[in-house]
C-alpha cells in the first residue's frame, strides 16, 4: 500500500483563517483503510479527485461522501472514513471561527457533521473543485485555494461583537460569564446584549442566500414545534 501525505502552511493573509494545506495519496489495491476522526474544533474542506470514501457514523450509519464536502468540528469521536481504490485528496484545514469569518456560516451547521460542499458555497462550490482536479501538483492547488480564499479574508470584518465574543470563548473553553464578555468590550450587561442582538439580525440578513443557513432555519424551526 502506497501512502503519501504533504502539507504546506498558508500565506501570511490567510494565516488567521486557515492551518495548512494538505495533500493526500494513497494506492490501496485490494486493501482498505479506516481514518477515525477524533474530537477537534478545526473544520476541514475536503476535496476528493478519484475514489471517494464512505463516512462511517458510530450508530451504524454510513455513505458515500460528496466530491467536494466539509468536516464539522467534533466533540467527541462521532465518524471514521473508509478508503478504497485510488485516493487523492486535497484538504483546507481552517481555523475553528474562520467558517463564520469568511462565509457567514453560522457554526452549530457544522459541529458534529459533515455537508456537501455545494450546500454551503453554492455553484462556488463545483468551479472550485474543477479548477483544483484540474491542477498537475500540490503546490498548484495551494494557488488555486488561496487566489480562492483572498477575497473572502481580505473583505473580512476584523472586530465585531460576535467575532470578538467568540474568539474570546474559545481561548477560554467557553467557561465565561456574559458580563465577563461585556466587560471585555466595556460595556454595561444591558449594552452588551443590545449590541449583540443587533450584529445577529445582520449576520442572518447576510447569510440568508446560504443553502446551509436555510437548512438551520427550518432546523430550529423544528425542534421549536411543540408536539399536539
Amino acid at each position: 500500500m502506497m501512502h503519501t501525505i504533504q502539507t504546506v502552511q498558508p500565506r501570511p493573509e490567510l494565516k488567521q483563517f486557515v492551518r495548512c494545506f494538505a495533500h493526500r495519496e494513497m494506492m490501496l489495491g485490494e486493501q482498505s483503510f479506516d481514518l477515525p476522526f477524533i474530537a477537534s474544533l478545526e473544520p476541514i474542506l475536503s476535496f476528493n479527485f478519484a475514489d471517494q470514501e464512505v463516512m462511517n457514523y458510530a450508530d451504524g450509519r454510513g455513505h458515500l461522501v460528496s466530491a467536494f464536502h466539509v468536516l464539522g468540528p467534533q466533540s467527541h469521536m462521532t465518524r471514521s472514513a473508509h478508503f478504497s481504490g485510488r485516493v487523492i485528496d486535497f484538504g483546507i484545514f481552517l481555523t475553528s471561527l474562520a467558517p463564520w469569518q469568511l462565509f457567514g456560516i453560522p457554526p452549530s451547521i457544522l459541529g458534529d457533521n459533515d455537508v456537501a460542499g455545494d450546500d454551503l458555497l453554492g455553484r462556488a462550490a463545483g468551479r472550485l473543485w474543477a479548477r483544483l482536479a484540474d491542477a498537475k501538483s500540490f503546490a498548484e492547488r495551494v494557488c488555486i485555494a488561496e487566489q480562492f480564499l483572498l477575497p473572502f479574508a481580505l473583505g473580512h470584518n476584523k472586530s465585531s461583537y460576535i467575532s470578538d465574543s467568540a474568539a474570546y470563548l474559545v481561548r477560554h473553553s467557553g467557561s465565561i460569564r456574559i458580563t465577563e464578555l461585556a466587560n471585555k468590550c466595556s460595556l454595561s450587561l444591558r449594552q452588551y446584549e443590545r449590541r449583540f442582538a443587533g450584529e445577529l439580525v445582520l449576520v442572518r440578513s447576510v447569510s440568508h442566500e446560504s443553502p446551509a443557513f436555510k437548512w438551520l432555519l427550518m432546523q430550529n424551526a423544528e425542534s421549536q414545534t411543540v408536539p399536539e
